[in-house]
């Protein structure tokens, strides 16, 4: 299984990776990194099974800000004959509840994975 995570935080991916044990991970902090690693996945079986998407990323190398949501338009823009496993995962909800429905809208599933209710968990 292949597993594109999207997100800034260190901590936060090691989190997101303890999920996926077996994996082949794949880990990028900007928008501009993650549209490169799905546009450079042109065969088959280097695809992406599971995307984790975070909305609030960093700065790429050339100071532009994009975001998930610009992640999530360049998703929702493509055809996908096996779409991904698409899990939105950011702390800013309504930077998710757009994300979830740009990519709705296009008529891909999405699920969301909470940090909080992870954290809720582990202290119960």
């Amino acid at each position: 299984m292949r597993v594109l995570i999207v997100e800034d935080c260190i901590e936060r991916f090691q989190v997101l990776a303890s999920q996926f044990p077996d994996a082949c991970l794949t880990f990028v902090r900007t928008a501009s990194q993650a549209i490169r690693e799905l546009t450079d996945v042109t065969c088959a079986f280097l695809r992406f099974d599971v995307i984790m998407l975070d909305h609030d990323l960093d700065e790429d190398n050339t100071g532009v800000n994009g975001e998930g949501i610009d992640v999530a338009k360049w998703i929702a823009q493509h055809h996908w004959h096996e779409p991904p496993q698409i899990i939105i995962h950011s702390a800013n909800p309504p930077g998710a509840a757009n994300m979830e429905s740009i990519l709705k809208s296009a008529g891909l599933e999405v699920q969301m994975f909470s940090f909080l209710r992870m954290e809720y968990n582990a202290r119960s």
